[in-house]
């Protein structure tokens, strides 16, 4: 069953028709305030099929974050250019010399990795900076943020392993301290992730859907036995909160990369995926939006079933995944709607 597309289109008419207008950096809005949904990982990979999803830009980009990375060249170095503005315009704001790249120089700079020594007010004090660099945006604060460089992806994986009921296991990329070094704030600024024990039933249909009628435990079933063969004993769901969510062109890679990314820690710690819930403060269309998104909303939501994602059964640890182990298998939707991507939110 289909509802990650009813929700988003229920949300989307909600925002037209009751949003107020209000004029952003980066241009007018129609906003509401205060929106949560909730998919279950079981139904399928939550993706919007109303429109194609970016999905090589997804699996990327989450990589991107998890290695901690934040420079550019890996996404531009892929053909993912959805960090390029802002890069280029980061760029901008530490450039204090006459003499300024066009945003092609800028990128083709990044792809040679180049850096660059800037003058300070400093007398004799120069700033150097590597072109693409973002600052210590979500990358830098999932992994290594503060002064004791805390790998937060690490410690939520430990905390699964050996305390999965604990309390804690948030990762929090909005860091006050770090705001004048980032190109801009992180929008999707925080996910805590949380589990449940699965009853003997859901463990031994777990047993029945993975075991290709290999075993036979369902005759005398012991929760010993079900540990030997490796059955799952959890379930893990994980909740994003977002200040800023452009619903018409982000959102669709936001709700993609944290489901992506639950599964990923599911198969880190053996254990099944539950929900995928978001929490979202602003959530605005763009007025140069609209039209396309008014298109959407004639689009059949219960058109396309969702796909299923297969991540490699052999990789083990987080830091281990590579595009290639990140499969999305039978996905189909409708054409894609061109949004232009407005900058500095």
């Amino acid at each position: 069953m289909n509802n990650v597309d009813k929700q988003y289109l229920d949300l989307l008419q909600d925002i037209l028709d009751n949003g107020v207008y209000k004029e952003t950096r980066a241009g007018f809005v129609k906003s509401v305030f205060g929106r949560q949904m909730r998919f279950n990982m079981k139904d399928g990979l939550p993706i919007l099929t109303t429109k194609k999803v970016f999905t090589k830009g997804v699996i990327h980009e989450l990589l991107w974050f998890l290695k901690g990375d934040t420079n550019i060249k890996y996404l531009v170095n892929n053909n993912v250019h959805i960090w390029d503005d802002d890069a280029y315009r980061h760029y901008l704001t530490i450039c204090n010399t006459e003499v300024k790249m066009t945003k092609e120089e800028f990128i083709e700079a990044v792809k040679e990795g180049k850096t660059y020594a800037f003058p300070t007010e400093k007398e004799g004090f120069l700033k150097y900076y590597k072109a693409g660099d973002l600052g210590e945006v979500y990358g830098h604060q999932w992994r290594k943020q503060g002064e004791k460089q805390i790998d937060q992806i690490q410690n939520i994986i430990d905390m699964l392993k050996t305390n999965p009921d604990d309390r804690r296991m948030i990762c929090m990329a909005w860091n006050a301290n770090d705001f004048d070094k980032m190109a801009l704030p992180p929008c999707h600024y925080g996910f805590q992730v949380y589990t449940r024990k699965l009853t003997p039933i859901e463990r031994l249909d777990w047993l029945w859907e993975h075991s290709n009628g290999e075993y036979d435990e369902w005759k005398s079933p012991t929760e010993q036995s079900l540990d030997d063969l490796g059955v799952p004993q959890r379930e893990l769901s994980l909740m994003w909160n977002q200040r800023s969510c452009d619903f018409g062109l982000g959102f669709s890679f936001n709700l993609l990369s944290y489901s992506i990314l639950l599964a990923m820690f599911a198969q880190c710690v053996n254990m099944t995926c539950g929900e995928v819930i978001c929490s979202l403060g602003d959530v605005h269309v763009y007025e140069n939006h609209i039209e396309g998104l008014t298109e959407q909303l004639t689009r059949n939501p219960n058109k396309y079933s969702l796909p299923k994602l297969e991540l490699n059964p052999n990789i083990k640890n987080i830091d281990d995944f590579t595009f290639d182990d990140i499969k999305i298998e039978g996905y189909e939707s409708y054409p894609i709607i061109k949004l232009p991507l407005s900058v500095g939110l």
